[in-house]
């Protein structure tokens, strides 16, 4: 059973009260389990403080926040080590607190066209810094998946920032406390082959054709020729051509004529 603890008077007094709708205007609530309960007054007061729930508050997480569904947010959370401008701090904590629902409608309108919107957060430190590079736990994120995180200037402006996608954890490096917002691009489908150009089939279609008659022609002229071979004493070859049956077959009919022009001048003369 959920229940909402809502700070009222300054942190005077602490009451129940049914869960209430996510809207503008409405009092901040922490949604506590029962059995997340602690029972420290002081712990409860900060997480109301933050509207988170105990084991956000515990373990520096946002896995819920305005205007997102739930089962939609990437969960998040910050252990303890930074780096700031190069310099090694591991006992420095950034604070993840939940975003201001302005900032989440912002991100919203920066997603529109680059992908989906994981998370939005708000990170927070008292040190001072130029650059400061930490890393989230992410579970679920798996390394490649395509993710960038923007740090906002304005609501109308966010830069992205350096980030390093592993498997459970995205690493950024971030240039003042700000509002993060966490994109994953959409998933790239390959283009199908654009079709050939007219011409260049055109061009193709020719080229098969021209070889083709090439072929044929070579297949024709290789049929034409009239082989004769004649094995000799010492088993060669010799290969005539239509030409040279051409020729030999004139020699006949000459030598045809010329024998019946002979018999024909000797039946004159009897």
């Amino acid at each position: 059973m959920k229940k909402a603890l809502v700070l009222t008077l300054a942190g005077a007094m602490i009451f129940s009260t049914p869960v209430m709708a996510k809207e503008v205007g409405s009092p901040e609530a922490v949604y506590l389990e029962d059995d997340s309960y602690t029972g420290v007054i002081a712990e409860t007061v900060r997480a109301i403080n933050e509207n988170k729930t105990i084991q956000e508050y515990s373990n520096n997480a946002v896995t819920d926040h305005w205007n997102l569904e739930r089962d939609e947010i990437q969960d998040l959370a910050i252990g303890k080590g930074a780096v700031l401008d190069g310099e090694e701090a591991p006992g420095l904590t950034f604070n993840l607190l939940k975003p201001e629902l302005k900032r989440v409608y912002a991100a919203k309108t920066l997603a529109q066209g680059k992908g989906k919107l994981l998370a939005v957060v708000n990170v927070h430190t008292h040190a001072a810094f130029e650059t400061a590079a930490f890393t989230f736990y992410a579970p679920g994120v798996k390394a490649g998946d395509a993710i960038t995180v923007y740090q906002r200037v304005t609501d109308e402006e966010w830069t992205a920032v350096p980030t390093v996608v592993t498997d459970d954890h995205v690493a950024v490096e971030i240039t003042d406390n700000a509002h993060l917002a966490f994109i994953k691009a959409a998933a790239v489908v390959a283009a199908p082959a654009a079709p050939k150009a007219a011409v260049e089939v055109k061009a193709t279609v020719e080229e098969k054709a021209d070889a083709k008659a090439d072929e044929e022609t070579a297949v024709v002229e290789e049929d034409a020729v009239e082989v004769a071979v004649k094995a000799d004493k010492k088993g060669d070859a010799e290969v005539l051509t239509v030409a040279d049956k051409a020729d030999e077959e004139e020699s006949e009919d000459e030598a045809a004529d010329e024998e019946e022009e002979s018999e024909e001048k000797e039946d004159a003369a009897n």
